[in-house]
């Protein structure tokens, strides 16, 4: 009916406020859900028709109907026709003030229909509004806009390529109202308005897929002068952004059309705010840096935002070295943001410009250690996990093969940062982690790892070996690192490298007399490694090591005694001296005296049970007066003729063992009465 009369625009006119209403009430009685989806359809398309028909801009400068109805009117009673109306300005003004307002408050209800019809309709009845309604309808522009670019974007398919094509044509014919694009894009990004500067309400959904919409509209020139060449918009954006949960497809959006200065200015902006903020509060800020560089990445000009990215990546390292030091789990998610940043800046930049700047010379530090990261409570796993993952990504982006490649085509750099943190620990307290990575990732040719530290590491320790001397220090403030640091090296290289075993056992032997437990722990440990390593050679003699390492072995017995630390070192130390014959004489002198006064003989003997020939026939005879003191089978086994004076003693021996006990221990006897039947025996009263 109304495109049958739609050529008579007077005819129109008088019905349109009845129409209007009576479709707009059956239109919001749909939700309700007893008319169906093909009237909602109708209404939407017929609501459009009478719209146009009436309001659009030709019909408004019809000036043959605007006259023609006015003098029709006041001449002639006779032919008037029933269904006429007084047109006037006052008219029209308020008709089009009351559509306005219906459409306003219509049109945004039907874009969330739950139909994909409907949602279609409301497409086609914004697009058609916009193209025959742009003077008359201006208040109702935005609206209409907005609901055609919501659509755009809609998860049907049938609806967002219909809404998508609306918008195209619409731009073709220059009908896209620019200015209130912008107004719609910077208010769903929440700047440059007097509520932006709260941030409280997060993105909705609907907001970004308008978002995206709007930015394709607008193109990539338009967007980056819109949102990044000022200066107070652009800084609105970065934390509308941070705070208001924005997804990563909006943000690499904005990554991807940005042009190169303007990218520049707001990576310089996110980087301000991730310096200023405290660590805790970090994380959205570097996440929105990371997505920024991900649809960088994918752009055409991606090589051309090179400063930009050496802005971020400088701050990131520095973060990471911060954040290092403090195990905090809540700290986890700012860690794996700037791990993964680095990452991401590898991928941007290519291989080309990755081998010829010094971006590796930033990051693999760093990398490294956060990839050999490991705490007190058994490992920070899950960030040594993503410190791995960024590596092998930066390998790949350099177009590397592995890891292992990467850091045999860059070892003069490596030795230098091994070299380095060596000589400088004070600087570099996480060391053992570089180490603990570059040795563990070139472990499959341990040949290539002796070549890569052997050198370097000899000359450090002598260095440090010729300060340790002339000063008498102890080092225990960096003690930890550099044991730990030899740790990883003794545990990974070939154990027939004598030249580093013995370095380090020269050096790490003084630190057996530390004040600290960890420090004695790890020496200790240490200590017996580089001795096994040595001795199973067969190539060097151990003997004269012994020799040094006895003295402050004794001393760290003296002050310090630890049963853990103390008898497992003994035991080693005991094994590679010839089975304990080596230093018998020495352990009487020295060390016996120190274990007599601690009281710990029986603790003793049982860890070195093995090995009786270290044990002096003195040491014998104070073992054998202990009251109700056991000696294990094994000892006793042991235990032969030393010399001729040693007669007497494997006899008590064998008049005081059960020979009904498997096990043979010693029976009771009066400590006073054994000692002087020894002493007659042996002649030392």
């Amino acid at each position: 009916l109304v495109r049958f009369v739609k050529h008579k625009v007077s005819t129109l006119a008088f019905f349109l406020p009845g129409i209007v209403s009576a479709l707009v009430k059956l239109l919001h009685s749909s939700k309700n859900e007893w008319i169906d989806d093909l009237a909602t359809e109708q209404c939407l398309y017929c609501l459009s028709e009478i719209v146009c028909c009436v309001l659009s801009g030709d019909a408004h400068h019809h000036e043959n109907w605007i006259h023609s109805e006015g003098n029709n009117h006041g001449s002639s009673s006779v032919d008037a026709s029933p269904f006429t109306i007084k047109y006037s300005k006052e008219w029209f003004d308020d008709t089009v003030s009351k559509v306005t307002s219906v459409l306003n408050s219509t049109i945004p209800v039907f874009a969330n229909h739950t139909h994909a019809m409907v949602r279609k309709a409301c497409a086609a009845f914004s697009a058609t509004v916009i193209e025959h309604c742009k003077e008359t309808l201006s208040e109702s522009q935005r609206i209409l806009l907005e609901t055609l670019l919501s659509l755009s974007n809609d998860s049907w398919e049938l609806v967002s390529v219909f809404a998508k094509g609306e918008l195209q044509r619409l731009k073709e014919k220059n009908l896209v109202p620019l200015e209130i694009m912008k107004v719609i894009l910077k208010a769903d990004l929440g700047v440059d308005s007097p509520t932006s500067h709260t941030y409280s309400s997060s993105f909705s959904e609907k907001n970004e897929t308008r978002i995206l919409a709007t930015i394709d509209v607008l193109g990539e020139n338009e967007t980056s002068l819109l949102l990044l060449s000022c200066t107070s918009i652009r800084r609105e954006l970065v934390h509308a952004l941070a705070q208001g949960g924005s997804s990563k497809i909006l943000l690499r959006k904005i990554g991807a059309v940005a042009n190169p200065k303007g990218f520049e200015l707001f990576v310089n902006d996110v980087v301000t705010s991730i310096s200023s903020f405290q660590d805790g509060a970090i994380a959205t800020y570097v996440f929105v840096a990371n997505e920024i560089l991900r649809g960088a990445a994918s752009s055409q000009n991606a090589s051309s935002k090179k400063v930009a990215l050496s802005l971020i990546v400088d701050e990131y390292v520095s973060k990471l070295d911060s954040l290092s030091s403090n195990d905090d789990c809540e700290l986890y998610q700012q860690k794996t943001f700037l791990l993964e940043g680095l990452a991401i800046a590898a991928e941007t930049l290519g291989p080309y410009h990755i081998k010829n700047s010094i971006f590796l010379t930033k990051v693999l530090r760093v990398l490294l250690e956060y990839s050999g990261h490991v705490t007190d409570k058994g490992g920070d796993k899950t960030t040594t996990e993503v410190a791995k993952r960024a590596l092998e990504s930066v390998a790949v982006s350099a177009n590397y093969e592995s890891v292992a490649e990467l850091i045999s085509e860059n070892c003069d750099f490596i030795v230098d940062l091994l070299v380095c943190q060596l000589r400088h620990l004070d600087e570099y307290p996480r060391a053992p982690q570089l180490f603990r990575t570059v040795l563990r990732l070139s472990s499959k040719d341990k040949n290539v790892i002796d070549s890569l530290i052997e050198e370097p590491l000899s000359i450090s320790l002598q260095q440090t070996l010729k300060v340790t001397k002339r000063s008498r220090k102890l080092f225990s403030e960096h003690a930890v690192v550099l044991l730990n640091c030899f740790k990883q090296v003794l545990f990974v290289c070939k154990s027939n490298n004598t030249s580093i075993a013995r370095d380090i056992l020269l050096y790490s032997s003084a630190l057996l007399e530390s004040s600290e437990f960890k420090v004695r722990s790890l020496a200790a440990e240490i200590i017996a490694k580089a001795l096994s390593n040595i001795f199973l050679t067969k190539d060097e003699n151990v003997l004269p090591l012994v020799h040094n390492l006895w003295p402050h072995l004794v001393q760290s017995f003296r002050l310090y005694y630890h049963k853990s630390v103390h008898l497992s070192l003994m035991k080693n130390v005991v094994r590679v001296s010839q089975e304990g014959k080596f230093i018998r004489k020495r352990l009487y002198e020295d060390l016996w005296p120190i274990i007599v006064s601690r009281g710990i003989i029986t603790e003793f003997v049982d860890e070195l049970m093995d090995y009786p020939d270290c044990f002096d026939k003195e040491c014998v005879v104070e073992i054998l007066a202990q009251k109700s003191s056991p000696l294990p089978s094994s000892f006793n086994a042991g235990l032969f003729i030393l010399d001729e004076d040693m007669f007497w003693l494997q006899q008590i021996r064998e008049a005081n063992f059960s020979p009904e006990r498997n096990d043979t221990f010693l029976k009771p006897y009066d400590t006073l009465n054994t000692i002087s039947l020894i002493k007659r025996h042996t002649h030392l009263d």
